[in-house]
């Protein structure tokens, strides 16, 4: 696929239009936190994720860490928009691994879309990481964009586009993250799709 192509589906994510219901009706969406690795890359040294229960969402180490957006009980995906907040006044250096990307995340509240090389199978999807220096008690977060409202996944077919059913937060510094493995999340709005939604598993 062109890179205009991928270009393309990528701003249809970034704007607000009417769309149908996708195949990834399910999923959720996590922030794992790890201590700095300076030779990590999108393909040697990212996480190795199964499940919930494989995410770290409580750092309390030093100062310099970084953080990975957990996409996981997904079927397929083929481009993604998202945001990442924060507590504090504090910068974050991003790399997003995709075939495609418009929007940089260096502030809190910043947003990305990224699309991919082809579709990309699920249950667990790690979109980039980012690299931070926190030495105070705060939350890291994937937020919806503010100029649409939502976190959303496009899938294979490139017409279905879904949100996610929860959101877990990650705490650093003598913060305490949320506890995907236990099912434990913060208050968040109810999705475009519905206000309630059964769980994948």
């Amino acid at each position: 696929m062109s890179k205009t192509l991928l270009t393309v589906l990528i701003l249809a994510l970034a704007i607000t239009i009417p769309c149908f219901a996708g195949n990834n009706p399910y999923y959720k969406v996590a922030v794992h936190v790890l201590p700095r690795d300076c030779d990590r890359n999108c393909v040697f040294g990212m996480p190795d994720i199964d499940n919930a229960c494989d995410i770290n969402s409580t750092y309390h180490g030093p100062e310099e860490f970084e953080i990975f957006p957990v996409f996981y009980d997904l079927t397929e995906v083929y481009c993604l928009e998202y945001a990442i907040e924060w507590t504090g006044d504090y910068s974050c250096a991003y790399t997003p691994c995709g075939y495609s990307h418009i929007g940089e995340i260096l502030w809190s509240g910043d947003w990305i879309a990224q699309c991919f090389d082809g579709c990309q199978p699920g249950p667990v999807m790690i979109p980039g990481w980012g690299w931070m220096e926190m030495n105070t008690p705060g939350t890291i977060c994937v937020a919806p964009p503010q100029h649409t409202g939502e976190i959303k996944v496009l899938d294979c077919t490139g017409e279905g586009i879904d949100n996610p059913v929860a959101t877990y937060c990650a705490g650093v510094q003598g913060a305490a993250g949320d506890d995907p493995c236990r099912d434990l999340v913060r208050a968040t709005e109810p999705t475009s799709w519905s206000s309630v939604k059964a769980m994948f598993r």
